[in-house]
């Protein structure tokens, strides 16, 4: 549809852009290239080929080994001229809200996320109207966050969405909203913009695979198994269909259910790592270690960038007693992320267990601001909040032998 140009340079006069749409919604959609040469032609400036991007549909097997799903894909190399040719844009126009706009998009998909703001913020100001400008603006900081993994960051980020929730925007912002709300475990608005998309596109892969999987986090089991059921019969050979069916089976006390899954998860995709460390932790909680760690052995071969894989090796080795090989799967997990608060719980596990109560206090001091009900670590008595000093009676009783 035709915008106003007033809604993106804050100047009422109509669209130069005629009966198409304008650039920003252009890229919002992923067609790039039109929006880049539609803002060039305005300009005066000649425009530079450049591809489309998209948002990248999300891939199940690569969100259950990292923890990724929503992120534009695109070869930054191609966007380089781009962002030169846009330079040359903001030079011959520099109220065109648009280029500051494009110009925040392509910092964006370069990943540089704070030169990114800076433009998006400008092109704001121009266009005060505009969601455009706040949605792009959540989505960089939303992808800078992730990386850093900061919560505060994630909350801005959300502001930004909320804001820029509204008319066309809105079905650009629901995904990214989505995908934060359940990053910062408000699991019920997360459903509600699920459901907004599942509304307007009801084969939506990534929409259907979220909403099974806050469904299973929240005890819902019997609507998140009936989910993944669907995605099964659809994708009869889709390893990723399987795994999530198998994983949430596992969460139900259904373990050998979940092995059968999880089993032909990796017969359909022998190279899938996170399928072979599924079924690891499916054989861990049947008491079947080495079985299991011949499975995280594997997954570790295809991947050894698996932080999760390292962490769930670590710990059976933990269990069996191998203590000084369990420290050095933590170790290596902590050097991969050094932001994964798991892996210092475990960690200050094994290091307890070797008599370095100091190291392990340090590590355990470092988790204790996190929900420990979502952790695995049997010093810290799973489902319990402790405090520095029941933490320390728990290491006493740990000591002891005696139950928690």
């Amino acid at each position: 549809m035709p915008r106003d140009e007033e809604d993106v340079r804050a100047v009422p006069r109509p669209s130069p852009y005629g009966a198409v749409p304008a650039p920003a919604e252009l890229a919002a959609a992923g067609r790039f290239s039109e929006a880049f040469a539609a803002l060039a032609r305005e300009a005066g400036v000649k425009a530079t080929r450049v591809p489309d991007f998209r948002l990248r549909e999300r891939d199940p097997r690569q969100d259950m080994q990292y923890g990724e799903s929503l992120m534009l894909c695109a070869d930054p190399k191609l966007y380089r001229e781009a962002r030169r040719a846009l330079s040359r844009i903001r030079t011959a126009a520099p109220r065109s809200a648009e280029a500051w706009l494009l110009s925040g998009i392509v910092e964006t998909i370069l990943a540089r996320f704070k030169d990114a703001q800076s433009l998006l913020a400008r092109a704001g100001g121009l266009a005060p109207k505009s969601p455009w400008p706040s949605a792009w603006r959540g989505v960089a900081r939303a992808l800078e966050s992730r990386r850093l993994k900061s919560q505060d960051g994630l909350r801005e980020a959300l502001a930004d969405l909320d804001a820029a929730a509204q008319g066309e925007a809105a079905r650009f912002v629901y995904p990214w909203r989505a995908e934060l709300r359940h990053d910062l475990e408000d699991m019920e608005g997360a459903l509600r913009d699920l459901e907004r998309i599942l509304s307007d596109e009801s084969s939506s892969l990534w929409a259907r695979v979220e909403r099974g999987e806050i469904l299973c986090e929240t005890g819902r089991h019997d609507a998140a198994l009936a989910e993944f059921d669907r995605l099964v019969r659809e994708n009869p050979r889709a390893s990723w269909a399987r795994a999530l069916r198998g994983r949430t089976l596992a969460t139900t006390g259904r373990e050998e259910e979940s092995l059968s899954d999880l089993r032909r998860a990796a017969a359909l995709d022998p190279k899938s790592a996170s399928a072979k460390a599924w079924l690891a932790e499916s054989l861990r909680k049947l008491g079947r270690y080495a079985e299991a760690l011949k499975s995280l052995d594997a997954a570790l071969r295809l991947d050894p960038r698996f932080v999760l894989a390292w962490v769930w090796r670590g710990r059976i080795r933990l269990l069996l007693g191998r203590f000084v090989d369990s420290l050095e799967d933590f170790n290596r997990a902590i050097r991969l992320d050094p932001r994964y608060q798991l892996a210092f719980a475990w960690r200050g596990e094994a290091l307890f267990k070797l008599g370095r109560r100091q190291a392990a206090e340090r590590d355990f001091r470092r988790v204790a601001p996190l929900d420990l009900a979502r952790t695995w670590n049997p010093v810290l008595r799973e489902g319990q909040r402790l405090t520095p000093e029941a933490r320390a009676r728990a290491f006493e009783r740990d000591r002891a032998g005696a139950p928690a």
